[in-house]
């Protein structure tokens, strides 16, 4: 132990106290140019938060003055005074106030509200940021009392410690009231306060440093040191689980990467490109993969490899696979076979253009005459376009139909639809139909129940929908942006229910409204046009 002292007391006699107590006390009192600093590295963190850039983010933690006053708390600490502890408390709380609520207005003003990898990245702090925190927090600390190298820790400290970017995503996940992101955000800003306030009291403590260093008090730092013990390890638990959690998904993520790549990477037949996965409805592993492939994979052999996944990662899973379709080897040059046949005097042709363009326009004059027959079973779905596709190997056509709707067609209806435009056109048919609404959803200002001529103008469309067909039904559902916006979306609902009425003549009782639980960030209303025969006249030809 003597060694030990004597090894202590020669590194102390190198600590110029009042130089280290007279830098505290000059940065105590915070300025209007802390402030402003402060504000700036705030919006620059938020701006590289949103555009998903590093550099940018490094910028501001260079720019942030928030580190001095957290170690300006370890110092008070250790040497309890109150002086330097009220002020640097103080400003603190104001300045992560101010962080926060820049940050939230910033978020809420911009256009761009994406949650971005770097903001998901700093809401799930594990016990790794609390080790980082801590070094960082003790070389912040050598540095001051030795002031070796100042200049070039200090910017390190403030870029591995990062006590800004969290408070920006905490601001973040309040502007898009996402409020499990700003909770993410927060924690992780605490955990680094507390890991820099506990390395910079045990720094301070090494060199010296203890309570009636400045005032005769009376406290023990042995008691200090173990209530920050406790706060460490109470902070450690929810971090050591979170660590565990990602050590899990990271497992997940090889396994299943494992497991697509033993089944899908054959040599000439198929190879997999990509994957995703996430956790379902009741703890269900859902996984989509794409497949580049020369023969198509049957479901036999992907359920097997859902069967694998089932077993390998005891979890129910599903798992959806995109085929790409490709071609092995090269493009094989055509022979060219000159047959054997008698001489005959030339036949005069028609240009290849001719020919291609009467073709097309008996083509397209044929399915719509089929297309405007197959229109009168799937009211009060609209035809609006459609472009049909022919494939030298395909014996058949691929007829692809743009349509307005507020309901996706079933497998089970566009079976049926194959076999009728089969049937009439007497040749085998394949059938893709995209949907649209017939009204897209109409956006509000915010706290506003009034309706903008471009919002009106969209809903004018259903006039037309409703004189060809009287017997359909609208649904009206207004999204408030808030819990407290009920008034405003009943207005909408009102506003919108008057021009139906009014101008598109569309009587009363055709139209339901509500106003749904639902909050969106964009005051919303949905109109949804439906038949109160649902297409039953396709299930029941299809019957028959």
């Amino acid at each position: 132990m003597s060694l030990i002292n004597q090894w202590l007391a020669d590194k102390r006699k190198y600590i110029n106290y009042d130089d280290v107590i007279s830098d505290v006390y000059r940065e105590v009192e915070p300025s209007t140019g802390y402030f402003l600093q402060l504000i700036v590295a705030n919006l620059i963190a938020l701006t590289g938060l949103l555009t998903n850039s590093g550099p940018v983010i490094i910028g501001a933690m260079l720019i942030s003055p928030l580190m001095s006053p957290i170690l300006n708390v370890g110092f008070a600490f250790i040497t309890a005074d109150n002086f330097v502890w009220k002020k640097s408390l103080i400003t603190i709380v104001i300045s992560v106030t101010v962080t926060i609520l820049f940050a939230s207005t910033a978020t809420y003003l911009s256009p761009l509200d994406d949650a971005t990898s770097e903001i998901i990245a700093r809401t799930k702090p594990n016990v790794y940021d609390l080790i980082v925190a801590f070094l960082s927090g003790i070389v912040g600390a050598h540095s001051i009392c030795t002031k070796k190298n100042y200049l070039t820790i200090v910017p390190g400290v403030a870029i591995a410690t990062a006590v800004i970017p969290p408070l920006s995503v905490t601001g973040y996940g309040i502007g898009v009231h996402n409020f499990d992101i700003a909770i993410g955000g927060f924690f992780l800003f605490f955990t680094n306060f507390v890991a820099i306030i506990i390395s910079t009291c045990w720094v301070f403590f090494f060199y010296g440093f203890r309570p009636g260093l400045i005032s005769k008090v009376d406290v023990s730092v042995k008691k200090r040191l173990v209530s920050l013990f406790i706060v460490l390890c109470l902070i450690s638990v929810p971090l050591i689980y979170t660590l565990e959690k990602s050590i899990v998904e990271i497992k997940t993520k090889k396994e299943i990467h494992k497991i697509l790549q033993e089944d899908f990477n054959k040599t000439r037949k198929s190879s997999i490109v990509s994957f995703t996965w996430k956790t379902g409805v009741d703890d269900k592993l859902e996984v989509n993969a794409v497949v580049n492939t020369v023969d198509y994979i049957k479901d036999v052999e992907v359920e097997k490899v859902v069967n694998r996944l089932k077993l390998y990662l005891k979890r129910d899973t599903d798992l959806y696979v995109e085929q790409i379709k490709v071609q092995p080897g090269g493009l094989k040059d055509e022979v060219k076979v000159i047959s054997k046949t008698p001489f005959v005097l030339p036949v005069p042709q028609r240009h290849p253009a001719d020919i291609v363009r009467q073709s097309r326009e008996d083509i397209l004059r044929i399915l719509r005459d089929t297309l405007k027959d197959m229109e009168g079973i799937i009211s009060p779905t609209r035809i609006i376009d459609f472009s049909v596709v022919l494939d030298a190997k395909y014996d058949g056509i691929l007829l692809v139909v743009k349509s307005k709707s507020d309901k996706a067609f079933s497998d089970e209806e566009l079976i049926f639809l194959e076999r009728l435009l089969s049937n009439q056109l007497k040749l085998s048919v394949k059938l893709n139909i995209e949907t649209e609404p017939f009204v897209q959803p109409l956006l509000f200002k915010r706290w506003d129940g009034t309706t903008s001529d471009e919002t009106r103008s969209a809903i004018m469309a259903l006039k037309d929908v409703y004189a060809r067909d009287p017997g359909i039904k609208i649904s009206v559902e207004a999204f408030p942006e808030h819990k407290n916006a009920i008034k405003q979306s009943r207005q909408r609902l009102e506003a919108v229910r008057e021009i139906l009425t009014a101008q598109c003549n569309i009587p009363a009782d055709v139209i339901e409204s509500k106003v749904s639980s639902q909050v969106l960030k964009m005051p919303t209303v949905r109109i949804t046009v439906t038949s109160p025969q649902d297409r039953a006249t396709i299930t029941r030809s299809e019957k028959k």
